[in-house]
């Protein structure tokens, strides 16, 4: 499963996480693909007004972060 973190512009993850998808990510489109599937169908944006960044955390514990300028547009 891989883990969505909220990450705030001074760089400290929210309380507030989602767990979705497969058991890993590929690739930075891969993740960008789980990321919107995300912000498309569940996360509530409202909640995402302070976030800077979508950490994306692989069942590897290997993370991946995208800048709210790669998904803000899907919200």
């Amino acid at each position: 499963m891989v883990r969505l973190n909220f990450v705030n512009a001074k760089g400290w993850e929210l309380p507030d996480h989602y767990d979705c998808g497969p058991a890993d990510y590929r690739d930075e489109k891969h993740a960008m693909d789980i990321v919107i599937d995300a912000l498309s169908h569940t996360i509530n944006m409202t909640k995402l007004k302070d976030v800077e960044y979508i950490r994306v955390v692989g069942s590897d514990g290997n993370s991946l972060d995208l800048h709210k300028d790669s998904w803000c547009y899907w919200s």
